[in-house]
């Protein structure tokens, strides 16, 4: 697994898990599973029209971790 993938494989959980579509919920979980996760994942939010959700709830999560990061630092970010 590369650097930084790890972080989206959790960013992608954690979408899938906040969907109330227990049917939603559980292709998208299944989707992350093994190899090809990423593709498969991808594929599926653009069927079920989850783009801009993902990329909304993706981008938040990776400021995020930017924030903690640079706080780590010493270094404060609005």
């Amino acid at each position: 697994m590369q650097p930084g993938s790890r972080d989206g494989w959790r960013d992608m959980a954690a979408f899938a898990e906040r969907h109330h579509d227990a049917a939603l919920r559980d292709r998208l979980l299944r989707a992350i599973e093994g190899k090809g996760a990423f593709h498969r994942f991808r594929d599926l939010i653009h069927q079920e029209s989850l783009v801009q959700q993902w990329f909304t709830f993706s981008t938040d999560r990776q400021l995020g971790r930017a924030r903690e990061f640079l706080a780590s630092q010493g270094i404060r970010a609005g």
